[in-house]
């Protein structure tokens, strides 16, 4: 399995995607290294809900918290990436990164992100997507 970390700047490109379909993606690192992407069998793991509207394109979907709150990210991340590996049938696992900006959380939630973002980092092998390119 796969595992790719989604940027921001990705995540805001499909954000601004007018349409929730969504079947075949290109992901690019900004070193270059690049993956075609079967939405049918790719399993996301979202942060408050930032790519909930293609969650039917994709074989499995959770959210580490629908609410932004890091402290709720944090108790559910081993979890989720335990789950993610034990879907059947999944080639790619897109992790949708935190953008502390959009964070509904207290002072000691936000004292989680750099713990939970590096967890995801980490779960991804340092695969970052910088730039998507979309098939359909």
């Amino acid at each position: 399995v796969n595992t790719w970390l989604i940027g921001g700047s990705v995540l805001n490109m499909l954000n601004d995607r007018k349409e929730s379909s969504l079947s075949s993606f290109v992901l690019k690192t900004l070193e270059g290294e690049a993956e075609e992407i079967k939405a049918s069998s790719s399993v996301v793991i979202d942060f408050k809900k930032s790519l909930a509207k293609f969650r039917d394109n994709f074989s499995a979907y959770r959210d580490l918290s629908e609410s932004g709150d890091v402290a709720e990210a944090a108790a559910n991340i081993f979890a989720v990436l335990r789950w993610s590996e034990s879907v059947a049938g999944a080639k790619t696992v897109l992790i949708a990164d935190i953008n502390p900006s959009s964070c509904s959380t207290t002072l000691y939630g936000r004292e989680h992100i750099p713990a939970v973002s590096d967890r995801m980092y980490r779960a991804a092998s340092g695969k970052v997507a910088g730039k998507l390119i979309i098939k359909d």
